[in-house]
Protein backbone atom coordinates (compact mmCIF):
# COMPACT_ATOMS: atom_id res chain seq x y z
CA UNK A 1 0.00 0.00 0.00
CA UNK A 2 1.34 3.65 -0.94
CA UNK A 3 2.50 5.59 2.08
CA UNK A 4 3.13 9.08 2.69
CA UNK A 5 6.81 9.79 2.85
CA UNK A 6 9.43 11.52 0.90
CA UNK A 7 9.18 15.46 0.25
CA UNK A 8 6.35 17.67 -1.37
CA UNK A 9 8.32 21.04 -2.74
CA UNK A 10 10.46 21.85 0.07
CA UNK A 11 8.70 20.12 2.65
CA UNK A 12 9.91 16.92 3.67
CA UNK A 13 7.18 14.32 4.82
CA UNK A 14 7.85 11.64 7.49
CA UNK A 15 6.60 8.52 7.57
CA UNK A 16 3.43 7.56 9.54
CA UNK A 17 3.64 6.22 12.96
CA UNK A 18 1.46 3.60 13.83
CA UNK A 19 -0.33 6.06 16.24
CA UNK A 20 -1.03 8.43 13.80
CA UNK A 21 -2.51 5.57 11.16
CA UNK A 22 -4.25 4.84 14.66
CA UNK A 23 -5.70 8.44 15.31
CA UNK A 24 -6.56 8.34 11.48
CA UNK A 25 -8.94 5.52 11.34
CA UNK A 26 -10.25 5.64 14.52
CA UNK A 27 -11.44 9.31 13.81
CA UNK A 28 -12.96 8.51 10.76
CA UNK A 29 -14.76 5.49 12.30
CA UNK A 30 -16.08 8.17 15.20
CA UNK A 31 -17.09 10.85 11.89
CA UNK A 32 -18.96 8.09 10.25
CA UNK A 33 -20.52 6.61 13.06
CA UNK A 34 -21.68 9.82 14.59
CA UNK A 35 -23.14 11.47 10.90
CA UNK A 36 -24.51 7.97 9.49
CA UNK A 37 -24.83 6.28 13.09
CA UNK A 38 -26.82 8.40 14.95
CA UNK A 39 -29.16 9.56 12.06
CA UNK A 40 -29.73 5.66 11.06
CA UNK A 41 -30.46 4.86 14.68
CA UNK A 42 -33.12 7.47 15.38
CA UNK A 43 -34.68 7.57 11.75
CA UNK A 44 -34.29 4.09 10.17
CA UNK A 45 -32.75 3.41 6.80
CA UNK A 46 -35.61 5.35 5.00
CA UNK A 47 -34.64 8.20 7.13
CA UNK A 48 -31.30 8.27 6.52
CA UNK A 49 -31.49 7.82 2.55
CA UNK A 50 -34.33 10.18 2.01
CA UNK A 51 -33.93 12.86 4.36
CA UNK A 52 -30.89 12.90 6.06
CA UNK A 53 -28.22 12.36 3.35
CA UNK A 54 -29.95 14.97 0.81
CA UNK A 55 -29.79 17.38 2.99
CA UNK A 56 -26.02 16.94 3.53
CA UNK A 57 -25.42 16.60 0.07
CA UNK A 58 -27.16 19.95 -0.98
CA UNK A 59 -25.42 21.50 2.35
CA UNK A 60 -22.26 20.10 1.17
CA UNK A 61 -22.72 21.41 -2.62
CA UNK A 62 -23.62 24.72 -1.50
CA UNK A 63 -20.47 25.14 0.51
CA UNK A 64 -18.23 23.82 -1.67
CA UNK A 65 -19.78 26.45 -4.37
CA UNK A 66 -19.03 29.29 -1.25
CA UNK A 67 -15.79 28.29 -0.80
CA UNK A 68 -15.01 27.76 -4.70
CA UNK A 69 -16.46 31.23 -5.65
CA UNK A 70 -14.17 32.70 -2.73
CA UNK A 71 -10.93 30.93 -3.80
CA UNK A 72 -10.91 29.21 -7.26
CA UNK A 73 -11.73 31.80 -9.73
CA UNK A 74 -9.70 33.44 -12.31
CA UNK A 75 -9.28 36.51 -10.01
CA UNK A 76 -7.67 34.74 -7.27
CA UNK A 77 -4.12 34.18 -7.81
CA UNK A 78 -1.93 30.83 -7.40
CA UNK A 79 1.61 29.92 -6.84
CA UNK A 80 2.63 33.69 -4.69
CA UNK A 81 6.36 33.98 -3.39
CA UNK A 82 6.70 32.50 -0.19
CA UNK A 83 8.35 35.42 1.25
CA UNK A 84 5.50 37.37 0.81
CA UNK A 85 3.76 39.29 3.36
CA UNK A 86 0.93 37.10 5.19
CA UNK A 87 -1.86 40.16 5.24
CA UNK A 88 -0.93 40.46 1.19
CA UNK A 89 -1.32 36.86 0.78
CA UNK A 90 -4.77 36.63 2.15
CA UNK A 91 -6.08 39.80 -0.27
CA UNK A 92 -4.88 37.81 -3.12
CA UNK A 93 -5.38 34.40 -2.61
CA UNK A 94 -9.19 35.41 -1.98
CA UNK A 95 -12.37 37.37 -4.10
CA UNK A 96 -15.15 39.07 -2.53
CA UNK A 97 -19.13 38.30 -3.92
CA UNK A 98 -22.13 39.80 -3.35
CA UNK A 99 -20.60 42.73 -1.05
CA UNK A 100 -23.80 44.82 -1.39
CA UNK A 101 -26.30 41.56 -0.83
CA UNK A 102 -28.14 41.30 2.26
CA UNK A 103 -29.14 38.08 1.63
CA UNK A 104 -26.06 36.56 0.89
CA UNK A 105 -24.40 37.74 3.54
CA UNK A 106 -27.17 36.08 6.03
CA UNK A 107 -27.28 33.14 4.41
CA UNK A 108 -23.41 32.33 4.49
CA UNK A 109 -22.61 34.13 7.56
CA UNK A 110 -20.53 36.54 5.84
CA UNK A 111 -17.84 34.47 3.96
CA UNK A 112 -19.00 36.64 1.39
CA UNK A 113 -16.42 39.18 2.76
CA UNK A 114 -13.89 36.31 2.38
CA UNK A 115 -11.00 38.73 1.94
CA UNK A 116 -11.96 40.67 5.62
CA UNK A 117 -12.74 37.34 6.86
CA UNK A 118 -9.46 35.98 6.49
CA UNK A 119 -7.78 39.48 7.48
CA UNK A 120 -10.34 39.25 10.65
CA UNK A 121 -11.63 35.91 11.37
CA UNK A 122 -13.14 36.95 14.75
CA UNK A 123 -15.02 40.00 13.74
CA UNK A 124 -18.59 39.41 13.52
CA UNK A 125 -20.08 39.46 10.44
CA UNK A 126 -22.39 42.49 10.29
CA UNK A 127 -19.09 44.54 10.80
CA UNK A 128 -17.29 43.35 7.73
CA UNK A 129 -18.31 45.97 5.73
CA UNK A 130 -17.21 48.35 7.71
CA UNK A 131 -13.68 46.49 7.27
CA UNK A 132 -14.01 46.70 3.65
CA UNK A 133 -14.26 50.08 3.80
CA UNK A 134 -11.10 50.44 5.24
CA UNK A 135 -9.26 47.40 3.14
CA UNK A 136 -9.86 48.74 -0.23
CA UNK A 137 -8.84 51.95 -0.50
CA UNK A 138 -5.28 50.97 1.41
CA UNK A 139 -5.21 47.72 -0.95
CA UNK A 140 -5.26 50.69 -4.04
CA UNK A 141 -2.78 52.85 -2.40
CA UNK A 142 -0.50 49.67 -2.10
CA UNK A 143 -1.18 48.80 -5.41
CA UNK A 144 -2.43 45.29 -4.34
CA UNK A 145 -5.87 44.11 -6.26
CA UNK A 146 -8.89 44.08 -4.26
CA UNK A 147 -11.18 41.58 -6.01
CA UNK A 148 -14.95 41.41 -5.83
CA UNK A 149 -17.58 40.25 -7.99
CA UNK A 150 -21.37 38.66 -7.51
CA UNK A 151 -21.87 35.54 -6.74
CA UNK A 152 -22.98 34.70 -10.47
CA UNK A 153 -20.08 36.38 -12.19
CA UNK A 154 -17.80 34.19 -9.52
CA UNK A 155 -19.16 31.32 -10.39
CA UNK A 156 -18.73 31.80 -14.10
CA UNK A 157 -15.45 32.46 -13.60
CA UNK A 158 -14.84 29.18 -11.42
CA UNK A 159 -16.04 27.25 -14.05
CA UNK A 160 -14.24 28.81 -16.97
CA UNK A 161 -11.21 28.14 -14.77
CA UNK A 162 -11.93 24.42 -14.27
CA UNK A 163 -12.38 24.65 -18.33
CA UNK A 164 -8.95 26.06 -18.39
CA UNK A 165 -7.37 23.82 -15.96
CA UNK A 166 -9.50 20.55 -17.83
CA UNK A 167 -7.87 21.86 -21.19
CA UNK A 168 -3.96 22.16 -20.16
CA UNK A 169 -4.62 18.65 -17.98
CA UNK A 170 -5.94 17.08 -21.33
CA UNK A 171 -3.72 18.97 -23.79
CA UNK A 172 -0.55 17.95 -21.76
CA UNK A 173 -1.84 14.17 -21.18
CA UNK A 174 -4.09 13.13 -24.12
CA UNK A 175 -4.44 9.78 -22.72
CA UNK A 176 -6.53 10.72 -20.06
Amino acid sequence: SPSVKGRHEHVRLQPLRFQDKFFFWAGKLVHFGLTLGVPLYYHGLAGLVFFYLPTELVGGFFLASVFAVSHNSEVTAYNLPRDMDWAEMQIRTSCNWGPKSSMWLYMVGGLNFQIEHHLFPYVPRHNLHILREMIEPLCAKHGIPYKSTTMWEGTKDVLNHLAEVTTELLTEFPGL
